[in-house]
């Protein structure tokens, strides 16, 4: 199966780096939108707009699915999946499920501006009898982007200063960028358990009848950046991603 993922940038690659060798019979194409990133600022006209863009450019390319691995754009899953017959998958739901099968009453999120405002997290929660004690942790973007140098520890102690963290069991990480911050969230927070959207996306694979196959991903993996491909390049070494896959970086103009 040809498997289109896409993302503001690097958040989508962890999530992608969780699949390649865990569903290794198919071929994925990755989109990281650095033009347009970060996505947790945009107004909800330009994140609609910028998705239906990434998914006709899967459909020119024959995608079979397309994952959405961002939790901000994954607020408008309903309304992308309409404007196309390939089959997308978000982030959100498949996490959700996931939460509601642990036991608890409440969560911690931690996300972008976005995905805290559109409270789609919060409310599909509390439907299941979750509380969400919500955190934007939009800046965390910025340095997993290598926008910024500052320490995510200790911004994310300083900002969680009102949240109750310390109290729960479990702290969703509400943007796939937030994956590659895991040592330093665990720094602030060492007793809690982070829960990381692809093993939703893990799970929602298996229901659809994906083949479970754990071996090294022999399709040479194909990346493009809307913007900065040396940016993108330097940053997959950085977060170790992709060590024993083939994968080249191209440009792309849409």
């Amino acid at each position: 199966m040809k498997i289109g993922v896409f993302d503001s940038g690097m958040g989508g690659l962890s999530v992608l780096n969780g699949l390649v060798n865990l569903f290794s019979d198919n071929e994925y194409i990755y989109v990281a939108d650095n033009k347009y990133s970060p996505y947790g600022t945009k107004t909800d006209e330009e994140l609609i707009n910028r998705g239906l863009a990434i998914i006709k450019y899967f459909e020119s390319v024959n995608t079979e699915l397309i994952i959405i691995a961002c939790n901000t754009m994954s607020v408008y899953l309903d309304i992308l999946q309409k404007h196309t017959n390939i089959k997308v998958l978000g982030v959100i739901k498949p996490t959700v499920h996931y939460v509601s099968s642990l036991g608890v009453n409440e969560v911690g999120l931690i996300a972008t501006y976005n995905t805290v405002r559109n409270k789609t997290y919060q409310n599909m929660l509390l439907d299941l009898g979750i509380k969400t004690d919500a955190l934007n942790c939009s800046f965390l973007v910025e340095i997993v982007e290598g926008k910024s140098n500052e320490s995510a520890s200790l911004l994310l102690k300083e900002n969680s200063k009102n949240n109750h963290f310390e109290s729960l069991t479990h702290l969703i990480l509400g943007c796939t960028h937030f994956n590659l911050l895991k040592e330093e969230i665990k720094e602030v927070l060492p007793n809690i358990n982070l829960v990381d959207t692809t093993d939703g996306i893990i799970n929602e694979l298996i229901k659809m009848g994906l083949t479970k196959k754990e071996q090294v991903n022999l399709n040479p993996i194909k990346i493009y950046s809307t913007l900065d491909v040396e940016n993108l390049q330097s940053l997959i070494k950085k977060y170790n991603l992709f060590i024993n896959n083939k994968y080249e970086v191209n440009i792309l103009d849409i």
